[in-house]
């Protein structure tokens, strides 16, 4: 599966590498300062991260917010100048993207663990605990009223009874490959626009494996190739090849 085939026109709306990690003590989103001038003739935009944190509780029935509501900062974006690759330094990890248009595993790849080896140098983590490579596939269908199983190995079934015209639909199945530890979360959806005749479906896949390592391990590069075996191997398993026509 390492020698699968190369879509000219693969429907990859965007491609993330990510490793997750056990931080050192004292790590805050100061740690990446530096970062930025390291990454400035790569990725000169940054961008602030932030999430909402509060306690809430339910009383009576009613929701009610037992603690302020804060915004709370948890790490850094980098971004190109065209707005098409990014890093996040994170607190918790780090993670590398690729939105249209993705050129090749090495590619991104490669950058990835260029901008991971500076992370690592800036936070010294204690250890990487998960890595994880996600793709977002997304194309367009000629008409949302197409019978899926043109286009999906396992659509969503309907009990024959039922209308069989389907608008819009969501599933969600995580398998496991008992041989080598990897995982991947496979979700398949369907986006129909009311205005038009066309529905875009999306296929995202990912594929992540738990690990405890250094972070300058090679078996963070072994691991994501493999993790990008697997999520080869689900793509195209679950394509029919129809749709593969569209992707050549």
């Amino acid at each position: 599966m390492n020698d699968v085939e190369h879509l000219e026109r693969a429907p990859i709306a965007e491609a993330i590498l990510d490793w997750r990690v056990e931080p050192a003590e004292g790590i805050t989103v100061e740690t990446f300062a530096e970062a930025e001038s390291r990454l400035a003739d790569e990725l000169p935009r940054k961008r602030i991260g932030t999430r909402v944190e509060g306690v809430f509780e339910v009383r009576e029935g009613e929701l009610l917010p037992s603690d302020p509501v804060e915004a709370v900062q948890y790490g850094f974006l980098f971004g190109s100048a065209d707005g098409k690759r990014a890093a996040q330094f994170r607190v918790d990890g780090f993670s590398a993207h690729q939105l249209r248009p993705y050129h090749c595993w090495d590619d991104l790849f490669s950058a990835a663990l260029n901008w991971w080896s500076l992370y690592a140098e800036l936070a010294l983590p204690k250890r990487v605990v998960r890595l994880a490579a996600r793709y977002i596939n997304r194309f367009t269908l000629p008409s949302y009223t197409e019978d899926l199983e043109e286009w999906l190995v396992a659509p969503p079934p309907i009990p024959r009874d039922l209308p069989q015209v389907l608008s819009q639909f969501l599933t969600r199945v995580t398998i496991h490959e008992a041989e080598t530890g990897n995982a991947a979360h496979v979700t398949q959806t369907m986006e129909h626009n009311p205005d038009e005749e066309s529905a875009v479906l999306i296929l995202d896949i990912e594929a992540f494996r738990a690990v405890s390592v250094p972070g300058d391990s090679d078996r963070i590069a072994e691991t994501l190739a493999s993790l990008r075996v697997f999520k080869n191997q689900i793509f195209f398993g679950s394509v029919t090849p129809r749709a593969l026509e569209l992707f050549r």
